[in-house]
């Protein structure tokens, strides 16, 4: 299973790699290259997204996840106090939204994938 890190916050990658299970496949692309590149060659099977990370194209990555079918489960994650949709996140069956992530978020979004959301590529 691969899951896709969308931010140049390499304390968040450390952490993720950290409470992923061995089985995870955990990549990074901080830039808009990087992220259309694994977008294109290497389609995740689930995606956290740093919202709080304005050179990120996270709005863009979101789209592609649900226009993907299965729809590719997505989790936001801020780090700070926001309100959803006050920056414009739309959650669904697929997608989460966390301010703090924990064992628990990481869970939540790869269960998404073994549950069905997505397939594995």
């Amino acid at each position: 299973m691969r899951l896709l890190i969308v931010d140049g916050n390499q304390p968040l990658v450390w952490v993720v790699r950290r409470l992923a299970p061995a089985a995870v496949e955990v990549e990074n692309a901080s830039t808009r290259e990087q992220v259309d590149a694994e977008l294109r060659e290497h389609p995740p099977d689930a995606v956290l997204l740093n919202v709080r990370r304005p050179a990120g194209p996270w709005r863009e990555v979101a789209g592609w996840c649900r226009q993907r079918r299965p729809p590719i489960p997505v989790l936001f994650h801020t780090g700070a106090s926001v309100d959803p949709a006050e920056v414009g996140i739309r959650t669904d069956r697929h997608s989460f939204f966390t301010e703090t992530l924990t064992a628990d978020d990481l869970h939540r979004l790869l269960g998404a994938v073994k549950n069905g959301s997505a397939v594995s590529h």
